[in-house]
């Protein structure tokens, strides 16, 4: 496997690059809030390309106690499911991905450790340089360039990304990463998400693991 991962470096940066968009969703949004921050809203997450050119439109939904993802960000790597569906209950620690296509479903506790693993990277970054203010989707961002080094079956990857962090939202409305993908928040709605939309769905088959949900079972 790591001789696999060593040959195909792009695909595993495409990993690390997916993990930590979803980690700025999933984990920084469902840290503590402080005064004056936005806790409960929806958005389009948009990843464009270097050149500008969309690349896939995600739906989040955000509140205090849960949260969802409607979609995978891209690019992604060959063969996983695109269709997907997470959802995240902190009130019951539990987390649910759907494959719509397939109609299959995993469940799993939140990994609360590994979670706390992720927010010190970002809290004790390998280096970080501000770069400015800037708007984004109309919130007064500080722009920085954050560099941190990350762990993946033997393998340190040094990984650096430029974000963009509100004061009024817990994980930042823009990431950009090193090959010029740009991930942004946009359409963003206050109004607080119907629980409706955190409820377990019915019609899916369980299957045992992540990787068979997101069609990504190696051979």
């Amino acid at each position: 496997m790591r001789s696999y991962l060593r040959t195909n470096f792009g695909f595993l940066r495409t990993l690390l690059w997916i993990s930590c968009v979803c980690v700025f969703f999933f984990i920084f949004s469902a840290c503590g809030s402080d005064s004056g921050e936005i806790t409960s809203f929806s958005a389009d997450m948009v990843m464009t390309g270097p050149d500008g050119s969309v690349k896939s439109t995600s739906k989040v939904y955000v509140t205090p106690t849960a949260h969802r993802l409607d979609g995978m960000p891209g690019p992604m790597p060959r063969g996983m499911a695109g269709d997907l569906t997470f959802i995240r209950m902190n009130d019951e620690n539990k987390e649910y991905v759907y494959n719509h296509d397939k109609k299959l479903f995993f469940e799993d506790t939140i990994d609360k450790d590994s979670m706390m693993d992720i927010m010190k990277l970002y809290d004790n970054a390998d280096a970080e340089e501000v770069l400015g203010k800037e708007k984004v989707s109309g919130y007064e961002c500080e722009k920085k360039k954050v560099t941190t080094t990350t762990k993946i079956m033997g393998m340190k990857i040094k990984n650096t990304q430029t974000i963009w962090q509100s004061d009024r939202f817990k994980m930042p409305l823009k990431v950009q990463g090193e090959e010029g993908n740009i991930t942004e928040y946009r359409n963003i709605s206050t109004k607080k998400p119907s629980s409706s939309l955190f409820k377990p769905l019915s019609g899916y088959t369980k299957v045992d693991n992540m990787m068979t949900v997101m069609g990504m079972g190696m051979k």
